[in-house]
């Protein structure tokens, strides 16, 4: 036989076994290369047979499902068994693969960009967890300790008013403005009233015995502090009377103040509501109630004292020490 025919014959049988054999591996889904895919060559033996090479090198391609023997005896070889199309191998892939995905969280199978918003989220929220930890009174309230009441001596006309304002100190220091939260007595609603809960103090419109003094408390829960509110009418003069004026050193002196008001010529003793002015701290440290000392070192010295009364200031009294 010419090898030409020879030659094409062999590459014809060849690729009609590699056409079957693609067609039976497709639709059992098991896809496995073949000899040729695999790097494989079948040799020539005598006769113009071919021989697998799996161990039996003189095996005839009679009884091979892949090589079979050309020359002139050709004979076809046994088609391979095919497998029915089997729904059951290819639904368990399907579930295997389902499996292996349902394995992993979620998080896993997201795209990128949103594992990355997960992630900045997450930090976001850790950092803000640390934060308010570091920060105390973030979780619990703060405890109030004490309140204090100013203006502490507030002085008013008849008729007019005044504003108080309440301050709580709490356990970790800070302060807050707790004027509503408290509640508010006057002393002496003759002289003035205040609102329960405001603050504002309303003077009396007028005072039967000038100046009039009233006692404003503020209580928030367990604390309480007071402030003195001076209802004053129109100051016409003050005078300021001392005991000498000429006192030796480390010697007691008193004060006596008395106010004229408008509409009243009697003076009245204001001794107890004035506040006092010294010049001179050296010769007197202070005066309470009238009463003083003065400075056993104060030889030789002097100072000028004055009272100051809902907004009237007596004339200054000079005292100078032996």
């Amino acid at each position: 036989m010419d090898w030409r025919i020879a030659t094409r014959r062999k590459l014809t049988a060849r690729i009609e076994r590699s056409g079957r054999e693609t067609r039976r591996l497709v639709i059992n889904g098991l896809r496995k290369k073949t000899s040729r895919e695999r790097g494989r060559r079948p040799d020539r033996l005598p006769g113009g047979r071919l021989a697998r090479q799996s161990g039996r090198p003189n095996a005839s391609a009679t009884n091979s499902r892949r090589h079979w023997t050309f020359g002139a005896h050709r004979s076809t070889p046994p088609e391979p068994e095919l497998k029915p199309f089997s729904a059951t191998i290819l639904l368990r892939n399907l579930l295997t693969k389902t499996e292996e995905k349902a394995r992993l969280p979620e998080f896993f199978h997201m795209p990128g960009y949103q594992r990355k918003l997960r992630y900045l989220a997450a930090f976001s929220a850790l950092l803000m967890l640390a934060l308010a930890a570091g920060c105390r009174g973030f979780f619990v309230n703060p405890t109030l300790q004490s309140i204090a009441v100013t203006p502490t001596k507030g002085s008013v006309a008849p008729g007019g008013t005044i504003q108080m304002t309440a301050t709580g100190t709490f356990d970790d220091g800070s302060t807050s403005n707790v004027t509503s939260k408290s509640t508010w007595q006057s002393s002496d609603t003759t002289v003035a009233t205040v609102g329960a809960n405001s603050g504002l103090v309303q003077a009396a419109s007028s005072i039967a015995s000038p100046p009039g003094i009233t006692t404003i408390t503020a209580t928030d829960g367990a604390f309480t502090n007071t402030a003195t509110v001076t209802v004053c009418p129109v100051v016409t003069s003050i005078t300021v009377t001392p005991s000498t004026t000429n006192p030796a050193a480390g010697a007691a002196i008193s004060f006596i103040a008395q106010a004229v008001f408008s509409g009243n010529l009697n003076q009245q003793d204001v001794t107890s509501d004035v506040t006092w002015t010294i010049s001179n701290t050296a010769v007197i440290p202070s005066i309470s109630g009238g009463a003083a000392t003065v400075s056993s070192t104060a030889s030789g010295l002097s100072t000028t004292v004055t009272a100051t009364l809902c907004g009237g200031t007596s004339p200054p009294v000079t005292i100078t020490v032996q």
